[in-house]
């Protein structure tokens, strides 16, 4: 029987094991709760979280997955629990799970296409990693899944806008570039290296910008100072130079760059070649000072050839009423008519200079003119200049007019005999000229195409930049006081212009002139070229001429002239007076000729009344204003016989015969 000693110790023994147990259980207890107290703050952490978290077992079982896991790819949590993982997963990674090849990679990380319940794709970012137990053996997997559908987005966006940019700047027919801190290029694009006339962008980033770009250096400074004092520019001109030295004006926009510490780093720049532009705004202000100066000219050529007209006829008449032995007085008058020819002369080269003068275009082999006239002029030269006329054979024709013509090769012949006071060469020739887009790109000059070129050439003293620039200004001239008018090359530019062709002056002081006329060349054959001819004596005739003119000085000499040679002449002082003469009878008027400018009815009006009022007589219009003026005034088709003013006497009787023969 066992003692209770025996008993008790045992009792004891078993509340010793009972009491280890009871302690080992409470520790499990607090371990459990510690564990569920961590597991609670996982899943309400993992429950908040923006990024998708899954959990599974070695055979892709899902063990656990957060709410923004399951909306990702639109399910409920409840739906996923238990599933294979492949619900989750890319279509690409179907084939690895299954086979089991993914449990062998302890870690990986991709982006891939993924498609929610509903079938729609979205990009995600996946990275899992392997859970292992403590012999090293892999129990289950950890992912996580970010969709970046957005970023991709926003990525493939920028690489867009990237590439939009950067085919904008390439393709840009504007220079844009950047620079360093320093102003030297970092990055041109093509249309820069065009403007410059580079063949690469390499060679624009090798430029100096002192040396190499700008044609004052200190004009860069003053950008510089720009940029630091506003940080922008806008819409500054300056002048460059390209690769072959010539000029370039250019307008630039842009911005000063800085870097994350506010300093400077460069500038982004929007350059625009406005060399043409420049050239042609100082065409627009040089035809307006033209066309200003014209307006005043035409007036005071009007007025001008009123009374020259009045000097060459009186002088014209007093000379045939002389007698035998008064040489002398011969001599004054013909010295009289010399000096109002030479204002006449004058007044033709002020409508030449303002594109007034009256042009009769015909189709002309230009060297035949040019020679034919140059075998004239060149007796006119001193024998220190050497003349060398050079003219293209079977050159095409040139619509112009060839009086026009004459007095272009004049101006230039004698503004290079003025240049060459001690002797030299005197070049003068024609030919065929092909221009190119890059010659206007240089010179703003001229459509690309074809051209017939006058070229005068000396080896005189040249113009600087300055004088050269001015060269077309009515009335400059760099000669002494009394020996020039400063109209000569202002006439050739005007009656170019009237040609529809343009002129070019190059010129180096020592180093001589050369001017090249360009005219249109035309298809239609060319006309016979005689030089002026001495105009026959004048035919009279018996007629009743009636004189419409408000200048007594002028009535008088018209009747004078007119009566010498056979005619009846009536003298009316305006077109009033006039109408009343033809509608009441008093005479029987044959030709009447009518001054176009006069008060109370002016000559266009009295021809039309008389039209109005059903008469119908021949008709001349004469004025001091060229007859372009007159017909664009009146209409071409209004036009009528036209009788220049000054006007000679044989001037006179020529049309008026021709007019009464029915010749015009």
């Amino acid at each position: 029987m066992e003692s209770d000693a025996d008993r008790i110790g045992q009792l004891t023994a078993e509340l010793q094991s009972l009491r280890q147990q009871l302690a080992e259980s409470e520790r499990d207890l607090a371990d459990y709760a510690q564990l569920k107290e961590r597991l609670e703050r996982f899943e309400t952490a993992a429950a908040n979280m923006q990024v998708g978290l899954t959990i599974t077992d070695e055979t892709g079982k899902i063990l656990y997955t957060n709410p923004a896991e399951a909306a990702m790819h639109g399910y409920e949590v409840a739906e996923l629990l238990g599933s294979d993982v492949r619900v989750l997963a890319p279509r690409e990674l179907h084939r690895p799970l299954r086979s089991g090849h993914m449990s062998e990679i302890s870690s990986w990380q991709r982006e891939s296409v993924n498609v929610r319940s509903d079938g729609t794709r979205f990009v995600v970012h996946l990275t899992s990693d392997a859970v292992k137990d403590a012999a090293g053996t892999t129990v289950g997997f950890i992912t996580t899944s970010l969709d970046i559908t957005e970023r991709k987005q926003a990525e493939l966006d920028l690489r867009q806008s990237e590439a939009r940019y950067r085919a904008i700047v390439e393709q840009a027919t504007h220079g844009i570039y950047r620079t360093d801190s320093q102003d030297r290029f970092v990055s041109a694009n093509p249309a820069l290296v065009r403007m410059l006339g580079y063949e690469t962008p390499l060679e624009v980033l090798d430029l100096d910008p002192d040396s190499d770009l700008y044609q004052d250096p200190a004009e860069r400074s003053w950008l510089a100072e720009q940029y630091r004092d506003q940080g922008r520019i806008e819409g500054v001109v300056v002048h460059w130079k390209r690769k072959d030295g010539s000029p370039i004006t250019v307008r630039l926009s842009g911005r000063r760059l800085r870097n994350e510490r506010g300093e400077e780093e460069g500038s982004e720049v929007f350059a625009e070649d406005i060399t043409r532009q420049v050239q042609l705004e100082e065409q627009v202000v040089h035809s307006q000072k033209i066309e200003v100066v014209g307006q005043l000219t035409g007036g005071i050529a009007h007025d001008f050839n009123n009374l020259l007209t009045v000097i060459l006829a009186s002088a014209s008449m007093i000379e045939s009423s002389l007698q035998p032995g008064q040489q002398a007085l011969q001599h004054d008058l013909r010295d009289l008519q010399a000096a109002a020819r030479r204002g006449s002369a004058l007044v033709k080269r002020l409508l030449g200079f303002s594109r007034r003068a009256m042009l009769s275009l015909q189709p002309l082999d230009l060297t035949q003119v040019v020679k034919s006239f140059m075998s004239t002029m060149q007796r006119l030269l001193p024998e220190t200049i050497e003349v060398e006329i050079s003219g293209a054979r079977h050159l095409p024709p040139v619509s112009a007019d060839p009086n026009a013509v004459e007095q272009i090769v004049s101006n230039l012949v004698n503004n290079a005999r003025d240049a060459m006071p001690k002797g030299g060469h005197l070049r003068v020739d024609t030919r065929v000229e092909r221009l190119d887009e890059a010659h206007r790109a240089v010179s703003g000059w001229g459509e690309p195409g074809e051209y017939v070129c006058l070229s005068v050439s000396d080896t005189g003293v040249g113009m600087d930049h300055e004088t050269r620039a001015r060269v077309f200004e009515p009335f400059f001239t760099t000669k002494e006081q009394g020996f020039g008018t400063g109209l000569g090359m202002s006439t050739v530019y005007g009656l170019t212009k009237q040609h529809r062709g343009f002129v070019e002056v190059s010129s180096e002081v020592g180093r001589g002139t050369s001017v090249k006329v360009y005219f249109r060349p035309v298809t239609s054959p060319i006309a016979p070229y005689t030089p002026d001819q001495r105009v026959a004596e004048p035919e009279g005739g018996t007629e009743t001429i009636l004189v419409v003119e408000d200048e007594a000085p002028i009535q008088r000499a018209a009747k004078r002239v007119l009566e010498r040679y056979g005619y009846q002449v009536i003298v009316v002082a305006n077109g009033e007076e006039a109408l009343d003469v033809v509608e009441h009878g008093r005479g029987d008027v044959d030709l009447i000729i009518s001054d176009v400018v006069m008060p109370k009815m002016s000559g266009t009006e009295l021809r039309q009344a008389m039209r109005d009022a059903g008469i119908h007589k021949k008709f001349i219009l004469m004025s001091g204003y060229s007859e372009r003026d007159v017909k664009a005034n009146i209409g071409e088709e209004e036009a009528a016989p036209f009788l220049q003013k000054p006007w000679t006497p044989n001037e006179l009787l020529a049309l008026v015969r021709d007019v009464l023969d029915d010749v015009v």
